[in-house]
């Protein structure tokens, strides 16, 4: 079964930025096809509207379908609990958009400022840019992976995992006894997606799972019983 992305390095979060001002759907035709969905355009050559119209009409019907079988709901975030559908039918385009492939582009224009990413514009007005630029003046992409069982709980958080810690420590494995967390076994593919892409190496010991890295262990281990976002305190 297909599983979500996680979060691996939580490098900006804020909510800074202001309400959109466009609220439209709708397409255009000018030197190109042009899609528009609020503050987002995509650029698009006319062979390649014609793919992605014929693409989102077959998989949005699949969709649909889907959505009325299983009675979909929205949920506040993503929960590993329930499955997640992908639809690839004619899903494939070619290598790159030929519109302005390559391109980067920041320019101040009539209706506010355009950020240019390969053929994806945002418009944004003068807060919304100084909240970008705040944001990536923050950003460092070269601090490191969590190195810490605090830095790895902290990132159970930020992934919406619910989790509870046992009393009991785990078995010693790199000089460290490893920290038991307890998890539904729904979250467990989310939460070892999580350990390997910080780093961590897995290994079975006495039918555990136990992951590692240098500085900290952690042990895995399911529960068939609901449980509720931790606090860091251990499960009673």
């Amino acid at each position: 079964m297909p599983t979500m992305d996680v979060i691996v390095k939580l490098l900006h979060r804020s909510d800074g930025l202001n309400k959109s001002e466009n609220a439209n759907f709708y397409l255009e035709v000018d030197e190109n096809i042009k899609i528009h969905y609020r503050d987002l355009q995509i650029e698009l050559s006319r062979k390649e509207f014609e793919v992605i119209a014929r693409a989102f009409s077959a998989q949005s019907a699949e969709l649909m379908k889907i959505m009325k079988t299983v009675n979909y709901q929205d949920r506040p975030s993503p929960d590993a609990a329930r499955e997640n559908v992908k639809i690839w039918t004619d899903s494939q385009l070619e290598p790159e958009s030929a519109c302005t492939p390559r391109q980067i582009s920041l320019e101040e224009c009539n209706d506010g400022f355009h950020l240019h990413y390969r053929n994806l514009r945002l418009i944004l007005d003068r807060n919304n840019i100084y909240a970008l630029k705040k944001a990536l003046k923050t950003t460092d992409v070269d601090v490191p992976y969590a190195s810490t069982f605090e830095d790895f709980q902290d990132l159970l958080k930020t992934n919406g995992i619910k989790y509870s810690l046992s009393e009991i420590n785990g078995p010693r494995l790199r000089g460290n006894h490893a920290r038991r967390i307890i998890v539904d076994e729904s979250e467990a593919a989310k939460v070892r997606r999580i350990m390997t892409g910080i780093g961590m190496e897995g290994k079975l010991t006495d039918n555990s799972q136990v992951y590692s890295k240098d500085t900290f262990s952690v042990e895995l281990m399911l529960s068939e019983d609901e449980l509720i976002p931790s606090t860091g305190q251990p499960a009673i």
